[in-house]
């Protein structure tokens, strides 16, 4: 993988201060009023606790089938038990998923897993989740041009609550809006940061309908004061135009991190869910839309998903209902086929990536710059190629 300059603009020559570094960064208020898109989600779909629903979801739906496995192996003895001592009752269920969603760390359905053993068990079920404060936003009706803000969107409800981007906090106090993230991007403009890209865009973004993608995304997130980590997909790397090179960049960032303190995982449902609070979600980019990858899973017999966060596809009427606490007892009935429908809507499996040749990604991770010199020379993007 070879690395390439995103941009081979002249150093700009300016004086960073210290604190801030002299960078006015334009998030504190926005002067454009709010797009109408952003006034019609469903409330379900601001729910922060999406990646613990998510997780309980993957465990009705495991626990159901090892439920079923153990009953059809004992149906032949006579002195077999009654199938209810088997499974979980509906007020169980619905409790737990309440616990889960309130993010209460001491819900008994995800226990911590003790520091023995191998981070992956490659023969079991095992999902790793990012950072669980990431929102779901979508786009709104009829909207096909906002994608690559709702992403931002979502890496900012993380980040938000996420160690070593204090910063962000203190200029932030929720996720921002569209019309504050086009502003803080010609900010970035306006400071150096990626040259060529402002004159594509012909330096101007905001009241416009204008798609913004990952380079737009490392401009605004250097000229915060935050790392980022850009890809470039080029080709297939593997037959049948699969991307396995990919599928392995993002496996690895997944399991780069993994902390048995930060490491949930069922003992009663055959998967293992790890929720790391200190990883940040995945911007992924191909021709014509961006997604939010959350979550990378890897089932028993080697199938391997991608969970994303797509701004382009409505939740499911259901799915959006008990994400509010009013409704949360409609999760407690669900069986094994119904949570597996659910989860589906998230999960794209990895060889469905042959859809596209080119990908675009961009991850953050390593906090902020160590010095001025670092956040000058991150004006110009440079990205990894794969291959």
């Amino acid at each position: 993988m070879d690395q390439v300059p995103k941009s081979s603009a002249p150093k700009r020559q300016r004086t960073l201060s210290e604190g801030a570094w002299g960078i006015s960064l334009g998030l504190r208020s926005s002067t454009s009023a709010p797009f109408a898109s952003e006034m019609i989600l469903n409330p379900g779909e601001r729910n922060p606790g999406w990646i613990r629903v998510l997780a309980r979801l993957l465990e009705l739906q495991s626990g159901s089938r090892s439920s079923a496995s153990s009953l059809r192996s004992r149906s032949t003895s006579s002195s077999a038990s009654s199938p209810a001592s088997h499974s979980r009752s509906p007020s169980s269920s619905s409790s737990s998923l309440a616990l889960a969603l309130a993010g209460q760390s001491g819900s008994s359905t995800l226990p911590r897993r003790s520091s023995a053993g191998s981070a992956v068990a490659t023969s079991r079920h095992v999902v790793m989740f990012c950072n669980p404060s990431t929102r779901f936003h979508a786009n709104g009706v009829g909207d096909n041009w906002s994608c690559g803000y709702r992403n931002t969107q979502m890496l900012c409800s993380a980040l938000l609550n996420m160690p070593g981007y204090e910063r962000l906090r203190s200029l932030l106090q929720d996720v921002p809006t569209v019309g504050q993230i086009q502003s803080a991007l010609e900010n970035a403009w306006q400071n150096g940061f990626d040259v060529d890209g402002a004159k594509q865009l012909r330096h101007k973004v905001r009241n416009t309908h204008k798609w913004i993608g990952t380079t737009e995304v490392a401009a605004l997130m250097h000229n915060l004061g935050f790392r980022t980590k850009l890809y470039d997909v080029h080709a297939p790397t593997g037959p049948n135009g699969t991307h396995p090179q990919l599928v392995r960049v993002i496996r690895e960032y997944f399991e780069h991190s993994l902390d048995p303190a930060s490491v949930a995982a069922s003992q009663d449902s055959g998967v293992q869910i790890y929720i790391q609070d200190t990883l940040a979600p995945i911007y992924l980019q191909h021709q014509g839309h961006s997604r939010t990858i959350v979550g990378f899973e890897v089932q028993p017999d080697g199938q391997t998903n991608l969970i994303v966060f797509d701004p382009g596809r409505s939740l499911p009427p259901r799915l959006a209902s008990v994400a509010n606490v009013a409704h949360l007892g409609g999760l407690g009935k669900v069986d094994a086929t119904r949570a597996d429908a659910l989860l589906n809507h998230f999960r794209v499996p990895t060889d469905q990536l042959r859809r596209h040749g080119r990908y675009s990604m961009l991850w953050l991770r390593g906090g902020v710059f160590g010095s001025e010199d670092e956040q000058e020379a991150a004006k110009h993007l440079v990205s990894t190629r794969i291959p």
